[in-house]
Parts: structure tokens; sequence; C-alpha cells
């Protein structure tokens, strides 16, 4: 975990989850809009991989969500796709217009709240 801090104060964070030796997975990215605490949390991620000869630094997100816009600006570029979530909802179920709407969903590997 790499979290930012001034003062005492809780920031923003990131989990990081290494699958081997050279490869690192952000599996949580905790951050206000604020690109100077954003821009610091991705410079404290990068110096980790740094110091610890990682190779390759990856994020995975819902294609067209707010994750992914956010990867972007980072500097992420988009490689192959996987498979994401299947959503289905009748026609006329109150849930219907929440669920295939791309901007609701914006998981990481990370997300475990139900």
């Amino acid at each position: 975990t790499v979290a930012v801090r001034a003062e005492k104060k809780l920031l923003g964070y990131a989990v990081l989850q290494q699958g081997d030796a050279a490869t690192v997975t952000i599996a949580e990215f905790v951050c206000p809009d604020d690109d100077t605490i954003e821009s610091a949390l991705f410079v404290a991620l990068l110096d980790l991989c740094h110091q610890n000869n990682i190779e390759s630094l990856q994020a995975s997100c819902v294609e067209g969500g707010a994750w992914s816009a956010k990867l972007e600006r980072l500097g992420f570029v988009a490689r192959e796709q996987s498979a994401g979530p299947v959503i289905y909802s009748r026609n006329g179920s109150k849930w219907r217009e929440i669920l295939t709407d791309k901007e609701h969903w914006w998981m990481t590997d990370g997300d475990r709240d139900g």
C-alpha cells in the first residue's frame, strides 16, 4: 500500500498486488479529483516500482468508465481486452438504466464491496 499524506492527514492511497517478480497491478487507487495529489501518488508508485525492479505496472478497468479516463491521464495505454462484467436486466426493470450505464461500472481488481 502506498499513501500520500500531508500533516498526518491521508490524502490518497493505492493498493498494489504483485503478480510475479516483475509485474505489479494497481488493485485500488483512491484519490480525490486533484491533479497534484493524483500526480504525487502516481510518482510514488513509479518510484516504488523502480526501486524493486518492477518491469510492468498495470491496472484493470471497465472500458469507458471513470477509471479509464483517470488511467489515461496518468499515462496508461489500453491493452488487450478481457471479459468484463456481464450485466442483464429485464426490460422495464427499475434497475435497467443504472445497470447498463458504463459510468456506474468503474471497478478494479481490488473492489470487493457487495
